[in-house]
């Protein structure tokens, strides 16, 4: 019978890393999010925001998000460039309160 990796066991010790236990409520506490959640990031493999290889080909794609639409700035054969049209883009739409980590 094949386990999935989901309801893979643990031991003692990698328990003890996930959850810490707070004595005065006797409450359980995750210490970190599980790997699969998407605010870790784990999906970007570029390293820049707003900016992904485009599958099978050497290039790299800009896109932003706006009003729940995703609108591709561009393709471009470095992500440095894909990144730049990307903050240019937000600089932009936000003005003043743009945010670019």
């Amino acid at each position: 019978m094949k386990r999935s990796k989901k309801n893979k066991l643990i031991t003692f010790e990698e328990l003890k890393e996930l959850v810490s236990y707070n004595s005065d409520t006797g409450i359980f506490i995750w210490n970190k999010r599980p790997p699969t959640c998407r605010k870790n990031n784990t999906f970007n493999t570029t390293g820049y925001k707003g900016v992904w290889k485009r599958k099978g080909m050497d290039l790299w794609v800009a896109g932003v998000s706006k009003d729940g639409k995703n609108i591709k700035l561009g393709s471009f054969d470095c992500p440095q460039k894909a990144h730049a049209a990307y903050i240019a883009e937000i600089t932009k739409m936000h003005g003043e309160f743009v945010r670019h980590e």
